[in-house]
């Protein structure tokens, strides 16, 4: 019995095994973008904020100006929320809404991070750099992942 998603494999000149390899290569990126960015905001929430905020991160929520008196306790929350921004990605890595709202939200602290100290636009490792890989990460977390769930391509994306 051929079923319709072979019928469909074998139009494309494809058979069923490529399909289905073609679906876990599509899983795989998708599990290793989400693994890593679920690392890149859990290290920026810890590791800058939390564990070394005199780093930088400190002297540059002090420039922007937006909480005076209060940068040390605004960093922690910063921290916290974003160490659960990574968890949430690893959570709910399969909702669309995750992806987008993610890069409105690195676009959203890369502009705060350069609009409060413009000198680190030219840092080797700038707001500009982490956030284009941020975003790249989500954009091809979840491509994959609506590669992983359509094989066959039929539906538009996203």
């Amino acid at each position: 019995m051929i079923t319709r998603h072979a019928s469909a494999g074998r139009a494309n000149g494809s058979t069923g095994r490529h399909s289905a390899c073609r679906q876990h290569r599509a899983g795989a990126i998708h599990y290793a973008s989400v693994l890593l960015l679920t690392q890149l905001w859990c290290w920026q929430g810890l590791v800058p904020k939390l564990v070394y905020p005199e780093g930088g991160e400190l002297a540059l929520l002090q420039a922007a100006g937006l909480f005076p008196g209060w940068e040390r306790t605004a960093l922690t929350l910063l921290g916290f929320a974003e160490i659960g921004i990574g968890l949430m990605t690893a959570a709910c890595h399969r909702k669309t809404w995750m992806w987008r709202g993610q890069a409105v939200l690195v676009l959203l602290l890369a502009c705060a991070a350069l609009g409060g100290y413009p000198e680190w636009i030219k840092a080797p490792f700038s707001p500009v750099t982490l956030s284009a890989a941020m975003i790249g990460l989500g954009i091809i977390a979840a491509v994959s992942e609506w590669r992983a769930a359509h094989p066959l391509g039929r539906s538009a994306f996203l």
